[in-house]
C-alpha cells in the first residue's frame, strides 16, 4: 500500500541505499583475491559509476528534479551487481561477467538521464528568474509612469485652482 506513494525524503534513502553498498563492499571483500583481474576491474567501474550516479542524482534532486523512480532503479541495479559479485566468486565468470558489463551500461544511463533532468531543472529555474525579473520591472515601471500620470494631473488641477484666485492687477 505504501510503495505507491512517491518518496519525498530522496537524501534519506540516498544515504541508506550507499550504507548498504558499503556494507556489501566490506562482507565481500575477501572475495576479491579469488575474483580475476578483468572481473574485479569491471566490480571497482560499477562501484565507481554507482557513486558517480548517486552524486549526480544529489544534484539534480538540488536542482529540483524528481528523481525518486532513478534511485529505484539504482536500487536494484545494486541488488543485481551484489548478486553478480556473488556468481563470479562461484567462479561462473562469463555469465556474471557479461550481466555486469549490462549493469554498468544500465547504470549509466540512469547517469545521463540524471543529468538530464538536472539541466532540465537548472534550465526551467532560470527561466522562472528571468520571468520574474521581467515582471517584476514591468510592475514597477507601470507603478512609476500611473504614478507620474496621477501627479501631472493633479498639477494641471492644482494650477487652474489657484489661477482662479490670483488677484488682478490693475
Amino acid at each position: 500500500m505504501w510503495r505507491n506513494k512517491p518518496v519525498k525524503n530522496t537524501k534519506l534513502i540516498i544515504i541508506i541505499i550507499m550504507i548498504t553498498l558499503i556494507t556489501l563492499n566490506t562482507q565481500t571483500y575477501h572475495t576479491y583475491s579469488s575474483i580475476s583481474s578483468e572481473s574485479s576491474e569491471l566490480i571497482e567501474t560499477a562501484e565507481e559509476k554507482i557513486i558517480e550516479t548517486f552524486i549526480v542524482l544529489s544534484q539534480a534532486e538540488k536542482a529540483g528534479a524528481e528523481v525518486s523512480s532513478m534511485l529505484n532503479k539504482l536500487s536494484l541495479l545494486i541488488d543485481d551487481i551484489n548478486e553478480a559479485k556473488k556468481g563470479l566468486d562461484e567462479d561462473q565468470t562469463d555469465i556474471y561477467i557479461n550481466k555486469l558489463q549490462t549493469y554498468i551500461d544500465s547504470v549509466n544511463d540512469i547517469s545521463t538521464e540524471a543529468l538530464t533532468l538536472k539541466n532540465t531543472a537548472i534550465a526551467l529555474q532560470e527561466e522562472i528568474i528571468r520571468n520574474r525579473l521581467f515582471f517584476s520591472v514591468l510592475r514597477t515601471t507601470v507603478f512609476i509612469l500611473l504614478m507620474l500620470g496621477a501627479w501631472y494631473i493633479y498639477k494641471s488641477y492644482q494650477t487652474k485652482n489657484l489661477l482662479k484666485y490670483k488677484p488682478e492687477v490693475v
